[in-house]
């Protein structure tokens, strides 16, 4: 079918006609986590892991998207939920329209297989200066919103990996 030039700009939002696997997106987001890098997903038992590629990223762009991505969680974005004290997490909600509306319908309302798909791909630590160590990506089939469903899973996630120094900051 014809591609209209306004369907370019949906795309590169993650709108419109755009499929993507989940281990895809851990690879999107590990590499604006890291600065440019694209990381293999592998598993190494004996042996070394394959090196990360340096991708023809914009340094400037690639600044960008991480702000955006940090303003999703941090200021009044759709991933506020996942904001945890004295660990900034960037990270970015979608849902995925399962069927075709000819108007707005309440997913609930819907049956099961035609319900949207939640995600929320992130990294942590965002904050300026510090070097991410972990990408959580968290889709949750026919599950409804990224930001009600998909989000909290991945903040319980972010809270188990961080347990310690989010120990180490509440107070006694």
């Amino acid at each position: 079918q014809p591609w209209y030039p306004g369907e370019t700009v949906s795309v590169s939002i993650g709108q419109g006609p755009l499929l993507v696997t989940p281990v895809q997106m851990a690879v999107w987001v590990s590499a604006i986590a890291n600065g440019g890098y694209r990381v293999t997903p592998h598993l190494v038992v004996d042996g070394a892991a394959p090196p990360p590629q340096k991708l023809p990223i914009n340094a400037e762009a690639l600044e960008v998207v991480r702000r955006g991505l940090w303003a999703v969680v941090n200021e009044q974005g759709t991933g506020a939920v996942v904001r945890l004290p004295g660990i900034d997490v960037a990270g970015k909600t979608a849902t995925v329209q399962v069927v075709s509306q000819k108007t707005w319908t309440d997913n609930a309302s819907l049956p099961y297989e035609q319900r949207d798909h939640a995600w929320f791909a992130s990294f942590a630590p965002a904050a300026p200066g510090e070097k991410p160590r972990i990408a959580i990506v968290v889709f949750v089939e026919h599950g409804g919103g990224g930001s009600k469903v998909a989000a909290p899973v991945a903040k319980a996630m972010y809270e188990t990996y961080f347990r310690d120094q989010l120990d180490r900051q509440r107070p006694l």
